[in-house]
């Protein structure tokens, strides 16, 4: 069901993670690449990590899309230049545009690869060593605490 009115922080949120995602997913790719190539000696060990990191991100990316569906959002162009990502986009009738700088794009995604990491190592950690502790302490924000308010990590 499609919302009415003007575009709302939630809007705006949604497709802020509609870009941001999609380059997290290709940085995992990277680092797994990397890992694999030889340099470490039990690479499964963290590409395991990484690929439970790479299937709850494209749950996120999913949960996005049905999001636009909902709010009635469509990027209709998107353009990476050399001082960060700009995009156009249609909401509710209403054409906007968004650009964000490299900064706050690696901001963003270096918490948000963190958050998708630090889960699943925590539950590793509780599941193996009998423990029913969440995990270690983390200095992180929780996931509400987010520059992007989309609500938590979707599963």
């Amino acid at each position: 069901m499609e919302k009415r009115g003007p575009i709302t922080a939630e809007d705006t949120a949604l497709v802020k993670r509609y870009l941001i995602v999609p380059m997290i997913l290709d940085a995992f790719e990277r680092d797994k690449q990397i890992i694999e190539s030889g340099l470490f000696k039990s690479p499964t060990l963290y590409t395991d990590l990484i690929d439970k990191a790479m299937d709850q991100a494209t749950k996120e990316l999913t949960y996005v899309r049905r999001a636009f569906k909902e709010h009635g959002i469509k990027v209709y162009d998107e353009r990476k230049t050399r001082k960060g990502v700009e995009a156009k986009y249609l909401c509710r009738g209403y054409h906007k545009e968004m650009s964000m700088l490299w900064t706050f794009i690696s901001a963003e995604a270096t918490v948000l690869r963190r958050l998708l990491l630090a889960e699943h190592g925590c539950k590793w950690r509780s599941e193996y060593s009998g423990s029913d502790a969440a995990g270690p302490q983390t200095v992180l924000p929780r996931k509400d605490q987010l520059m992007i308010r989309v609500g938590r990590l979707h599963k």
